[in-house]
C-alpha cells in the first residue's frame, strides 16, 4: 500500500512548496504559481502530518482546500507548535516553519465541507488558551530543553521582577486562569551542588500588577513546576504577568528558570483583524448555531477540530457585520484577512525517482555543496562511487519540508540503504550544533540530541 501511495505521488503534475509559521487561512493566487488554465479541481495540497519526528514510512497526505473559479486557492495551514505535536515541548525544537506541498493534475483533490440549517444558539462565550513562550536559552546545551530565561536574584537584593507583556482581544469576562512553568535551579557543577540542593525559591505571580499567586519551596528541580492560579483583571490589549523572586527569611540568592505561561480565559465571537479562532463542544456534539460578530465581508471559515482534514463551512449567512451558521461542535477558523505563504519550486519525492548505485554518501549544507563536490571527484578517484546530497533536497524527501530534522538524515540514509546497493560510507560535511533553528549558533548538518533537560 505504501509503495502503490508513493508511485501514484510521483506520476502527478509539478510540486510547489508552502511554507507558513503561523496558523491562519491562506491564499495563493493562481499567478503565484503559474496554474491559470488548468482543471481547478485536480489541484492538491499534502503535508507530512506536522510532527517534531518523521518516521521512515510516513507519506504525505492530502489536505481538503477550497478553490475559487480563477483556480486561486485557500487553505488552513497550522503552525508547528502545541502540546502533543513536539514531544514533551510545545514549539518545535527543529523549527518554527510548517510546510505543505501543492500539485495538479490527475484525479481530483479534495474540496471536504459542511453545512446545514441553522439550529440552536450556541453561548456567548467559549473558553480560550492562549500560549506564550519564547525559546531564548538551553542551559544544558541539549538541543530539546530550553526556557525563556534564567533569573537570578543576588543575595544582596530583597526583590527581582521579571515582567512579560502579551496581547490578548475579545475578554469576555475579567476572570482568568494562568498556568506557568518554572525549575527551580539545577546544576552538574560540583562546587554549587551544595548551594543548589539547600536554595529557597520564594516567588510571587501578578497579572497587572496584582498578587495572584505567592509560593516557595526548596531544593533544585531536574524537572519544571507546573502551577495553575484563578486572576482577575484580565482586559483588552496589552497586559502584564510578573514573576518576583523575594528574599524572604532566605539568606542567600535565589535562582529559578522560567520556561513558559498560559492564560484560559472566557472570550467572545468577534473578529480581531479580520480573523478569529473558535470552539464550542467537541465533534460529538448535536450542531450548534454559532453567532459571529465584527466582519466586515462574508469570512471563509473551515472547521479545523482536525487540522490535517479541515472543513470548509459554506451557505454562511451574512447580514450588516453578523455571521451565523450551524455546525458540529469542535474547532472553527473564520478569517477575511488571509495570509500569504512563501512559495518555492521545490520537490518531495527528487530523491527517490532514481535509483543510485554509491560506494559513498557525502551530506552537507547548500553552502559546502562546491567543497563536497571536490571531495567526490577525490573518491571517485580512488574507486569510489560517490554522491553529493544537500540537507535542504533531504529535508523536503524524508521530513516532508521541516528543516534541521536529525530524523530526515536518519530516514535518507534507511531510503539509501535499503533501495540502492548499500553504501558503505557516509560523510556529514559541515559543523552540527544543539541549537537547531540557529538561535544561538549556525546549524549546518543537525546532530541527533534527546533529552528534555534543564540545567548547567
Amino acid at each position: 500500500m505504501w509503495i502503490v501511495i508513493m508511485l501514484m505521488l510521483y506520476q502527478i503534475g509539478a510540486w510547489h512548496k508552502i511554507e507558513v509559521q503561523e496558523e491562519g487561512i491562506y491564499k495563493i493566487d493562481a499567478s503565484q504559481i503559474g496554474i491559470s488554465g488548468i482543471d481547478p479541481t485536480t489541484i492538491k495540497l499534502y503535508n507530512g502530518g506536522s510532527k517534531m519526528v518523521t518516521d521512515s514510512l510516513d507519506v504525505l497526505r492530502e489536505i481538503p482546500i477550497y478553490v475559487f473559479p480563477d483556480t486561486s486557492v485557500l487553505f488552513y495551514g497550522t503552525s508547528l507548535g502545541g502540546w502533543g505535536k513536539n514531544g514533551e515541548s510545545f514549539l518545535n525544537p527543529y523549527t518554527s516553519t510548517n510546510v505543505y506541498w501543492l500539485t495538479y493534475n490527475g484525479v481530483s483533490g479534495r474540496r471536504d465541507s459542511i453545512s446545514g440549517s441553522l439550529i440552536q444558539e450556541a453561548s456567548a462565550c467559549f473558553f480560550d488558551t492562549l500560549h506564550i513562550e519564547e525559546d531564548s536559552s538551553c542551559p544544558a546545551q541539549s538541543g530539546l530543553g530550553w526556557i525563556w530565561e534564567k533569573i537570578e536574584r543576588s543575595s544582596a537584593s530583597n526583590s527581582l521582577k521579571r515582567d512579560y507583556t502579551f496581547d490578548v482581544q475579545g475578554v469576555y469576562k475579567d476572570s482568568c486562569k494562568i498556568k506557568f512553568a518554572v525549575y527551580g535551579w539545577y546544576t552538574d557543577r560540583t562546587l554549587e551542588m551544595d548551594e543548589m540542593r539547600n536554595i529557597w525559591h520564594n516567588i510571587r505571580m501578578y497579572l497587572n500588577g496584582t498578587v495572584f499567586f505567592d509560593t516557595n519551596w526548596q531544593g533544585e528541580q531536574e524537572y519544571p513546576l507546573i502551577f495553575e492560579h484563578d486572576a482577575l483583571g484580565l482586559h483588552n490589549g496589552l497586559n502584564t504577568f510578573t514573576i518576583e523572586l523575594y528574599k524572604g527569611t532566605s539568606t542567600g540568592r535565589d535562582i529559578i528558570f522560567f520556561d513558559y505561561f498560559e492564560v484560559v480565559y472566557s472570550k467572545n465571537y468577534e473578529a480581531y483583524d479580520g480573523n478569529l479562532r473558535f470552539s464550542e463542544g467537541d465533534s460529538l456534539s448535536n450542531d450548534l448555531r454559532f453567532t459571529l460578530q465584527g466582519f466586515q465581508e462574508v469570512p471563509i471559515i473551515f472547521n479545523i477540530t482536525d487540522p490535517v482534514n479541515p472543513k470548509r463551512v459554506y451557505e454562511v449567512q451574512f447580514v450588516s457585520d453578523t455571521v451565523k451558521f450551524q455546525g458540529p461542535g469542535g474547532v472553527y477558523f473564520a478569517s477575511t484577512n488571509f495570509k500569504t505563504p512563501i512559495i518555492k519550486g521545490e520537490s518531495p519525492y527528487n530523491l527517490r525517482s532514481t535509483p543510485q548505485s554509491l560506494d559513498c554518501i557525502i551530506i552537507t549544507h547548500p553552502d559546502f555543496l562546491s567543497y563536497a563536490n571536490n571531495l567526490k571527484i577525490h573518491r571517485e578517484g580512488q574507486g569510489l562511487q560517490t554522491g553529493v546530497f544537500s540537507v535542504s533536497d533531504i529535508y523536503n524527501n524524508f521530513s516532508w519540508g521541516l528543516e534541521n530534522s536529525p530524523y530526515a538524515i536518519k530516514n535518507f540514509l534507511t531510503y539509501a540503504y535499503d533501495n540502492w546497493n548499500q553504501p558503505r560510507y557516509c560523510l556529514l560535511l559541515g559543523a552540527g550544533t544543539y541549537d537547531y533553528r540557529s538561535l544561538l549558533d549556525k546549524n549546518r548538518v543537525p546532530p541527533y540530541e534527546s533529552g528534555y533537560r534543564v540545567g548547567e
